[in-house]
């Protein structure tokens, strides 16, 4: 992830997961590589699990989405999937309810972008309906149902998600596929 795209930065790997020490150093569930040492992405304790990761300009600017448990400096429970800007981990207004096992970022073919977001989730915080599988436009959430991209995966949830342009530069818009243990796909 290059929080500051063409600039003067340079890219980190990231990790997510569950660990607890690099070396004499303790870092825990979520991690930078600089080339020559690990370093925490947030303060100690504030992800208890990281999962599934997706870099994106979605929000107009590089992020970085994180799936997990984030908590603020009092233990308060603050959301299922987080953005890093390369500085700071802000949770995603009205997240879903359980952290997505997938994230894929699809587009028009165009300027337009959505983070998906796919999992065992049924709504988010606000109560929004999602059937396991939900889209961020940068600035809210949106069900894939009402994107007519299809509904109502929930009964295994979404384990594994991709986009694939069929055509390349062709006509056709890419294509989000999905994968994992549900049985009903479409309204």
């Amino acid at each position: 992830f290059d929080p500051d795209g063409p600039g003067s930065s340079p890219p980190y790997l990231h990790a997510s997961g569950f660990f607890s020490v690099s070396g004499a150093v303790q870092i825990v569930n979520l991690a930078r590589w600089n080339g020559v040492s690990w370093s925490q992405i947030g303060p100690v304790g504030q992800i208890s699990s990281g999962g599934p990761m997706l870099v994106s300009t979605v929000s107009g600017k590089p992020l970085l989405y994180i799936s997990g448990n984030g908590y603020d400096a009092t233990g308060f429970n603050w959301g299922r999937l987080m953005a890093w800007d390369g500085t700071a981990l802000t949770p995603l207004p009205s997240s879903v309810t359980n952290g997505p096992r997938a994230m894929a970022e699809l587009s028009d073919g165009g300027s337009h972008r959505l983070v998906c977001a796919g999992g065992v989730f049924l709504e988010n915080n606000s109560h929004v309906p999602f059937d396991g599988i939900a889209a961020w436009d940068g600035t809210q959430w949106h069900s894939m149902d009402s994107l007519d991209v299809g509904s109502e995966l929930a009964s295994g949830g979404i384990r594994r998600m991709t986009v694939f342009d069929e055509d390349g530069p062709g006509p056709q818009q890419p294509t989000l596929f999905v994968a994992g243990g549900f049985s009903i796909a479409g309204s």
